[in-house]
């Protein structure tokens, strides 16, 4: 039997758990970041993650190469959609590396949505807050009434937005 085609494979999806890895790293650093407000630091970081989403985006194309070549190799007729049709043709060793690979990069990538999802809503609160202080200091700057009255464009003259007297 052939093996260069699941050799090719599990290095693909080895290279592919290293890289999802560093993405979760980086998700990981990102949410200080973000709640540090380190913009520029940000920035640096999202130009990493481009660069990673690029290889994993190659190695993806190779991956299904390598697929190809495996079932030219084992002779299947049917494409493989699954990466257990794989595992149930090649020998134990081999079926052991990419179960392996396999489960510790499902979890990888959960972790990774999950650590996604956060780093948005940290995005979405800061923007919103970014929003409200926009609001509040165009209200500030506008010759629109604050107040109901006789008074409504008459400046106090304390520059305070909130009233906190009460």
């Amino acid at each position: 039997m052939k093996t260069e085609g699941i050799d090719s494979f599990i290095q693909i999806l080895d290279k592919q758990l290293l890289l999802n890895e560093k993405l979760l790293n980086l998700a990981f650093e990102k949410q200080d970041i973000i709640k540090n407000n380190d913009v520029a630091r940000l920035n640096g970081i999202v130009l990493e993650e481009q660069n990673i989403v690029k290889e994993i985006i190659f190695l993806e194309k190779n991956r299904a190469i390598a697929v190809e070549n495996i079932q030219r190799d084992l002779d299947i007729k049917k494409p493989i959609t699954n990466i257990k049709e794989v595992v149930n043709k090649v020998s134990k060793d081999r079926a052991q590396k990419i179960t392996d690979i396999s489960k510790n990069l499902k979890k990888v990538l959960a972790k990774l949505k999950v650590q996604n999802d956060l780093n948005n809503e940290l995005i979405k609160i800061s923007l919103d807050y970014i929003d409200l202080n926009v609001n509040i200091f165009k209200s500030m700057v506008s010759n629109e009434p604050k107040t109901y009255g006789k008074r409504a464009y008459e400046n106090d003259g304390d520059g305070r937005i909130f009233d906190s007297k009460y």
